[in-house]
């Protein structure tokens, strides 16, 4: 009986979807290209989320427990945003170039959509889990002040892989 994983014996090892189902018993190899786009794509915003949450959830406490009493919630929720902004774009190209991600604007757009969400999935999650937010009282928070200048970052978040494929 054949099967259909790398092996050390299989030169298919560690090159990918398309080596790993070459056999006859395997998929269509018309399917193998789509997986392919998929998992690159879906692996770049995966990176790219993981890369930025796990920056933000240091910089988090900071804002938190010595920005906010200093200067306010507006003010620190702008100081994060804007120190986070200019990791954005270092973050989203090592995620696209480990990922191999090819560069349109449909896959840009894709990564940019997948990262959002899971970002926006992780920040309540966060927010319901560590400090006890209810559905209600996270939506209310994005339409304060300081909510909606954290969701203009967020959005850019989402963009910043189409805009450096329109800039560069």
């Amino acid at each position: 009986m054949a099967h259909h994983f790398a092996t050390q014996d299989n030169p298919a090892r560690h090159k990918g979807i398309n080596a790993a189902f070459t056999d006859a018993n395997a998929l269509p190899r018309c399917l193998v290209p789509a997986l392919d786009w998929y998992a690159m794509v879906l692996l770049a915003g995966f990176y790219y989320f993981l890369g930025m949450f796990a920056i933000g959830f240091m910089l988090g406490p900071l804002r938190m427990f010595v920005l906010t009493p200093r200067v306010g919630k507006v003010k620190a929720v702008l100081i994060e945003g804007l120190v986070l902004a200019p990791l954005m774009p270092v973050v989203a190209r090592v995620s696209m170039q480990y990922a191999h991600t090819p560069a349109t604007v449909a896959d840009r757009l894709t990564l940019g959509a997948v990262a959002w969400v899971l970002l926006m999935l992780a920040e309540f999650a966060t927010g319901y889990f560590l400090m006890r937010l209810s559905p209600t009282r996270y939506f209310k928070k994005l339409t304060q002040p300081e909510g909606l200048i954290g969701l203009v970052f967020q959005l850019l978040f989402a963009v910043t892989p189409l805009l450096l494929l329109v800039f560069s």
